[in-house]
């Protein structure tokens, strides 16, 4: 087996930049496909665009662990993102709304304040509802 293909199959090829477009959208796909990446992360927005760009093969639920054996790129998203400083509640209305949409794989920023603070039950706790939540 070529090495370079399963070290692909671990990179979730990622732009967040505020300023994405379609087209930076589309191009990202594009090389995601070309190379056989895992995933793309995009902004929750960029969804349904990313489903789209990356249709044409098989198709798999959102898991609580990844798939690694599947041929199909995956559409990543972000909760939380940047600071992960909103509402656990909004969290998991995000969430839940990035499932909707056909996201595979959900990338949540925990609550950095918390985090600072050494308040691991409470950031434990935000991770469990959110995962919870979602299928």
């Amino acid at each position: 087996m070529n090495k370079d293909l399963d070290i692909a199959k671990l990179i979730d090829h990622t732009l967040l930049s505020p300023d994405a477009t379609e087209a930076d959208i589309k191009k990202l796909c594009d090389e995601a496909k070309k190379y056989g990446f895992f995933s793309v992360c995009v902004h929750p927005s960029f969804i349904k665009t990313a489903r789209e760009m990356l249709s044409g093969t098989e198709v798999h639920p959102v898991r609580k662990q990844p798939d690694l054996s599947s041929n199909r790129v995956k559409v990543t998203t972000v909760i939380g993102f940047p600071l992960g400083m909103t509402l656990s509640r909004v969290k998991i209305y995000e969430a839940m709304e990035a499932v909707i949409l056909g996201a595979d794989e959900l990338d949540m920023v925990i609550n950095t304040g918390n985090a600072c603070a050494g308040k691991w039950d409470a950031v434990r706790k935000e991770i469990s509802d959110l995962v919870t939540a979602t299928p």
